[in-house]
């Protein structure tokens, strides 16, 4: 069963998602106000709209907002070799592009990805495509 992590739907987008220019005329949402501050929890992930099932060690994933412009991703998976729950900790930066769409930067790679909140703002959802098909991902708010 084709199994994909957190960490490749948001973060490695890479060719994935489209990157946008650099457009002065865009109004960014100052970080200390925007409704994607706070801690978020993995709730479920999609392939060509089939949910793929998380296992109980996938289902710790976090992903954190913070005001700073900072977002700290904790993805959990069953490391290859031991099938133990591990987990991988990762920084970047985000900024609110507008229209829900959020500049993730980590280190040279640099990708605009669209954000859809739901359930009055405590959900969100981030989508890709690709040439295999289209991943989908929802996070709950935790705090």
């Amino acid at each position: 069963m084709k199994n994909f992590r957190f960490i490749f739907v948001f973060l490695a987008f890479a060719g994935i998602a489209s990157c946008s220019n650099d457009d002065d005329g865009n109004s960014n949402v100052p970080p200390d106000n925007d409704k994607i501050l706070g801690t978020w929890k993995i709730q479920n992930q999609f392939f060509d709209g089939e949910e793929e099932p998380l296992t109980d060690c996938e289902k710790q994933t976090t992903v954190e907002f913070m005001a700073n412009g900072t977002v700290k991703s904790t993805d959990y998976f069953a490391d290859f070799d031991t099938e133990e729950c591990v987990s991988e900790v990762s920084t970047q930066k985000w900024e609110n592009r507008g229209n829900n769409v959020y500049r993730i930067t980590e280190g040279e790679q640099v990708d605009d990805v669209t954000i859809t909140f739901s359930n009055n703002n405590n959900t969100f959802t981030i989508t890709a495509e690709d040439e295999d098909g289209t991943y989908s991902t929802s996070f709950i708010r935790v705090n």
